[in-house]
């Protein structure tokens, strides 16, 4: 083996020592950083099920009113711990992304409060142009076009902050009502859900939605009173079960200029009764309306029936219908994030605040 071929194998021998040393070394970092991950996704589920337990044993021994904003202040830290957890083993396809810098500048919000049906006290976020305190909201003299929002079936529906943003850059002023059973109003009433499942019976399904309507109805009557809004330019929109809020009101025609359905009733789709009241719904509905979905739903059905029917009115620009792309990891992505998300409203808001604009001017 002559001297120069020794030189060319001990440097190739280096290079490579040197590499596996690399390689070993960020594995190793990988690693480290993989485990640190584990541990505090581990850590954000231990602190979430706390967090729970404690909201559970306060909402037990609740005595007054007053005890209300301990049960507020839980509801924003399990939902803050909540969206750190989802962030563990979420991965992003089909559109989803975080949240841009510039769209995490969320506008402050207000609670509201307002009178449900039978005396039963509801509350919302309200989210109103330059606005932080109800001092600020008292001394406001422009009166501002709104659109309120039907959450879905969640029994924590969140604060609707992505929304919020949106709206509030777009100059009006949003408003995110919980009805009873849910998040703020939780103790308004029992949740829709633990009703469902306890009846497990269309029939009753198809009333417990027309008992939360009015809800809706109310957070309807009491925005409209508000001296910072204009009656004639309040709009409507929700998704899934609030999808199906917002078709049962659209029938009842309280007045509002347009309304923007997502994904009502896909998971509810094989109940009868319900399908049938939301083909009523839209049938008899006067108002502008846009309905929209995306492929990744569990079923395009609603779109294409409720679609269908609105369609027949004959005039697409006053009632419209739009399947998107498949948005999400699966189902459940495509359902219940496409609405609300940064990616979602990024997707779809270019055509529905055009939409607005046009029957809201």
């Amino acid at each position: 083996m002559n001297i120069r071929f020794q030189q060319f194998v001990c440097r190739w021998l280096g290079l490579l020592i040197s590499a596996m040393a690399i390689f070993i070394s960020s594995s190793t970092v990988m690693r480290d950083e993989a485990r640190a991950q584990d541990n505090k996704c581990a850590a954000l589920a231990s602190q979430l099920k706390a967090l729970e337990s404690s909201r559970e044993r306060l909402k037990k021994e609740l005595q007054k009113p007053g005890d209300l904003p301990q049960l507020k202040e839980l509801d924003a830290q399990i939902r803050a711990v909540q969206r750190e957890l989802d962030k563990c083993a979420q991965p992003m396809c089909n559109g989803m992304r975080e949240c841009t810098p510039a769209e995490k500048k969320i506008p402050p919000y207000l609670i509201a409060d307002f009178t449900g049906p039978n005396g039963t006290k509801l509350h919302g976020y309200l989210y109103v142009p330059g606005v932080s305190t109800d001092a600020q909201l008292q001394t406001l003299t422009k009166k501002y076009p709104a659109m309120i929002w039907n959450h879905g079936s969640e029994q924590e529906p969140g604060d609707g902050k992505n929304l919020g943003k949106l709206f509030v850059d777009h100059g009006f002023i949003f408003f995110f009502p919980h009805r009873h059973g849910h998040g703020l109003s939780a103790d308004a009433g029992p949740w829709i859900v633990d009703q469902e499942r306890l009846a497990h019976n269309d029939l009753v399904s198809l009333e417990l939605h027309e008992q939360a309507n009015k809800d809706v109805m109310t957070a309807v009557n009491w925005l409209k009173s508000q001296a910072y809004v204009d009656p004639e330019r309040i709009a409507m929109g929700g998704g899934s079960y609030g999808g199906i809020q917002t078709l049962l009101t659209a029938d009842k025609d309280p007045g509002l200029r347009a309304y923007i359905p997502f994904t009502p009733g896909t998971q509810s789709w094989g109940n009868t009764p319900l399908r049938e009241r939301l083909i009523k719904a839209v049938r008899n509905e006067k108002a502008p309306m846009f309905i929209i979905q995306n492929e990744g739903d569990y079923t395009i059905a609603p779109l294409t029936t409720l679609g269908t029917v609105l369609l027949e009115k004959g005039n697409p620009q006053k009632w419209k219908v739009k399947l998107y792309s498949s948005f999400g990891c699966n189902h459940e992505d495509a359902h219940a994030k496409f609405g609300g998300t940064c990616a979602g409203i990024a997707i779809w808001s270019p055509d529905g605040l055009p939409f607005l604009d046009q029957w809201m001017r």
